[in-house]
């Protein structure tokens, strides 16, 4: 497993304007127990080996979601991270648009927490900062197009990352 990217090389990356030392980013949905009904499960123990291997293999993306496995999975790669000490060496990108709070607030009831609007955005970003335990987010994008009317298109999504990135919270 150790030469899985061995001569793989760094890959330029025109997004980051820097080098992804791993060609294969890894995937945080499954991380969690949450989803078991329809993903299967992945307890603590198992998605912190799967991680371990993962980084010990040259693998430095991760990619996240604000919703996966009801906010479990980016709390376990915040812990795993904290663990291993690695935050610097993790790319950490990370999604916003799906109803994050349904499942503990009820479905209908948490009109603010989801879809591509700037309420949306910004309660994502505080609480990401805060799951993530982290002072940034390397990579934020929409998760999918959410097709409302108050939905933010790209220059309303830019000028709404904005303050972040000023604040050096959010890098791309």
């Amino acid at each position: 497993m150790a030469d899985l990217f061995h001569g793989a090389g760094a890959l330029s990356h025109p997004l980051l304007n820097r080098d992804i030392r791993s060609p294969l980013h890894f995937g945080a949905m499954s991380i969690g127990t949450a989803w078991s009904e329809f993903m299967g499960t992945m307890d603590k123990a198992a998605a912190f080996k799967l991680l371990y291997a993962y980084y010990d293999a040259s693998g430095n993306f991760l990619d996240t979601s604000n919703n996966y496995q009801n906010e479990k999975s980016e709390t376990w790669v915040r812990e795993w991270m904290s663990q291993r000490d690695n935050r610097d060496q993790i790319v950490v990108a990370t999604k916003f648009t799906t109803d994050y709070r349904a499942y503990s607030l009820g479905k209908g009831k948490t009109p603010n927490s989801c879809g591509n609007h700037k309420r949306s955005l910004l309660m994502s970003v505080r609480d990401l900062l805060k799951k993530l335990q982290t002072d940034w987010i390397d990579i934020l994008y929409l998760h999918w197009w959410d097709h409302s009317p108050i939905g933010l298109c790209h220059n309303d999504f830019e000028r709404c990352r904005h303050p972040y990135k000023q604040k050096i919270e959010l890098i791309y």
